[in-house]
């Protein structure tokens, strides 16, 4: 039987928004959220947040990642500035303190059918 760790965050906590802004503060462009109200969009500045799901042979970490539009390949340089933007924001959250899972970079389907911009998981631990 695996154990399941549910570290998500809710896409409109403000403590992704302290996340955006520091990753703003680095260069990083990112995809916005959004959500429908009486037929409209409704966008927000802050980091559109989606589910991932990391699993061993025991465990399964549940968190989020961010796709990040202004990169494709993720460099030492980007790495780093990443990193920097996560403890930053860690600095001024109320309630979460992120953790770095992981980076992905830019990927095309072997048909040219879709792609994914690159992106980075992460988890989110309560203070």
């Amino acid at each position: 039987m695996k154990t399941i760790h549910n570290l998500t965050i809710a896409e409109n906590h403000k403590d992704v928004e302290i996340l955006g802004n520091s990753l703003k503060s680095m260069g990083f462009e990112y995809d916005t959220r959004y959500n429908w109200k009486n037929g409209e969009i409704i966008e927000s500045e802050n980091p559109a947040v989606r589910g991932s799901s990391h699993s061993t042979d025991t465990t399964v970490l549940e968190g989020n990642y961010i796709r990040i539009n202004n990169l494709k390949y993720w460099e030492d340089s980007d790495h780093k500035k990443l990193l920097e933007a996560i403890e930053l924001a860690n600095t001024t959250t109320s309630e979460y303190k992120f953790e770095y899972g992981d980076i992905s970079d830019y990927e095309v389907e072997w048909d040219n059918d879709r792609a994914w911009p690159a992106s980075f998981t992460f988890y989110s631990h309560k203070k």
